[in-house]
């Protein structure tokens, strides 16, 4: 009887200390998502030079634990992202700004950077010759 039970609380053991293996971690959910509060109409966004836009990305849903969020640019000379997912367009041009989440779920959006119009030329002073009252539009 000793032996069956020896053998038995062996067994035991072996099953239990490898079921608690820690080179195999618990995978992240496979509903996580990524959300934008407010949402993103479209995988598209249009600045100005020198405008910024805020993400709010979220993970979704609101009960996983590791909701880290890395934000990366592919052209940061286009424009760049913090890393609270604040993107600042700084010259024209386009970039692609990808939001990613620790299970590697990702997503991105295509953004689109255009030069500040001229909308109109002022003269400081009225130029020689030519005697237009100051500030004068043209």
């Amino acid at each position: 009887m000793k032996k069956h039970l020896v053998i038995f609380l062996s067994a035991f053991a072996v099953l239990f200390f490898s079921a608690c293996n820690n080179n195999n971690p618990m995978p992240l959910p496979a509903g996580l998502d990524i959300a934008f509060e407010p949402a993103i109409p479209t995988k598209q966004l249009s600045l100005s030079v020198g405008g910024t836009y805020p993400l709010n990305a979220k993970v979704k849903p609101d009960s996983v634990t590791n909701k880290t969020l890395i934000y990366t640019s592919d052209n940061t000379d286009i424009a760049s992202v913090t890393d609270r997912g604040v993107i600042t367009a700084k010259k024209a041009g386009k970039a692609v700004v990808t939001i990613k989440a620790a299970n590697g779920t990702s997503k991105e959006i295509s953004v689109t950077v255009t030069a500040v119009p001229v909308t109109d030329i002022v003269f400081d002073r009225a130029l020689p010759g030519n005697p237009l009252p100051d500030r004068k539009s043209v």
